[in-house]
């Protein structure tokens, strides 16, 4: 006994499941984005300050796709600033970028899977 199928439709297919990707990852980006400026304007109130230069150059990059992964990072180029949130020897921890981000991730994460839900409840996948 023998069974032979045939598909239709897959370009059509193929055209959709892209388009919706491209739609869901500009979704993802604006909520990642929105993410980023929490956690930005968060670790800016949490930094300790003597000449205001760490707490200034706190900035965040805008979302990309890197290595299959969306990402967007917040930190900062100064120098001493790994020194600052995680301590020396010589001189105390001051958290200012971590405890940001794990203040708001339970909130990004949700708004993350709201916009999800919004998306797919939509019927676009």
């Amino acid at each position: 006994m023998s069974f032979s199928a045939k598909i239709t439709g897959t370009a059509e297919l193929l055209k959709n499941i892209e388009k919706a990707d491209k739609e869901m990852v500009a979704i993802l980006s604006k909520e990642l984005l929105k993410g980023a400026l929490i956690v930005e304007r968060d670790a800016k109130k949490l930094c300790p300050v003597l000449t205001g230069r760490l707490r200034s150059s706190i900035t965040f990059t805008q979302p990309k796709i890197i290595r299959g992964n969306l990402v967007s990072k917040v930190g900062t180029n100064v120098e001493y600033g790994p020194d600052v949130e995680h301590g020396t020897q010589h001189q105390r921890a001051q958290p200012y970028l971590l405890p940001a981000l794990k203040t708001n991730q339970r909130t990004i994460q949700g708004n993350i899977k709201k916009e999800i839900k919004k998306y797919t409840g939509k019927g676009k996948i």
